[in-house]
């Protein structure tokens, strides 16, 4: 794995002010994040972000990929205190799951729209509360309430405005930048193309002399 020991001050081309200045906080932001996570953990936020990214590419409905989102992140429980770190970073940690009202449809509609009282939750994750609360009343089971401030996260990543942190922090991560599988997939097969091109060529020639 290669190792970062900086932030990265490269100014990525094409981009306006507005976009450079969101990626610069989000590098700034994914820097603080992996200062307090050991090497498996790296490894485990790059696999968790791809994932998320993953999820948000897809054609998948809003309530899907919400859910999925969380199903997903679930599947990390080492990496919980960390993204209750990022929560507080981007002021989303007010929405705590471990106070939600998990009893009913209408018990956790109730519980959400008391946190999304919050004008900023809509803008940052993406959603209203009507929403929020479909996503949550269909991951009961993924034990929701272990993820506490932490529950934001994800849907601010699939949903929200989280898209450019991931990326920026799968790229300290793996110094490499996250491309969609589907483009990542293109590219093997051009390059396995122009591979069996040049090795037919090469025959042609061995066989022409």
């Amino acid at each position: 794995m290669r190792r970062r020991t900086g932030m990265m001050r490269i100014k990525m081309k094409g981009l306006g002010t507005t976009e450079q200045a969101e990626v610069n906080s989000s590098r700034q932001l994914a820097v603080r994040v992996l200062s307090s996570a050991d090497d498996m953990q790296k490894r485990a936020l790059s696999d968790w972000a791809e994932g998320l990214l993953m999820i948000r590419n897809s054609n998948n409905s809003v309530i899907k990929k919400g859910r999925e989102a969380i199903q997903f992140t679930g599947k990390s429980k080492i990496l919980i205190p960390i993204f209750k770190i990022i929560a507080k970073e981007i002021k989303i940690d007010q929405f705590d799951a471990s106070k939600l009202n998990l009893e009913s449809k209408r018990s956790i509609s109730r519980s959400v729209k008391s946190f999304w009282n919050n004008r900023s939750f809509p803008m940052k994750i993406g959603i209203g509360a009507f929403s929020a609360s479909l996503i949550v009343f269909g991951t009961q089971g993924a034990g929701i309430a272990a993820f506490g401030t932490a529950i934001g996260v994800p849907l601010w990543i699939v949903l929200g405005t989280g898209a450019t942190f991931a990326a920026v922090l799968y790229e300290e991560v793996t110094g490499q930048k996250f491309e969609p599988k589907e483009i990542r997939l293109e590219r093997r097969k051009s390059n396995f193309k122009k591979v069996k091109n040049i090795v037919a060529k090469l025959r042609r020639n061995k066989e022409s002399k």
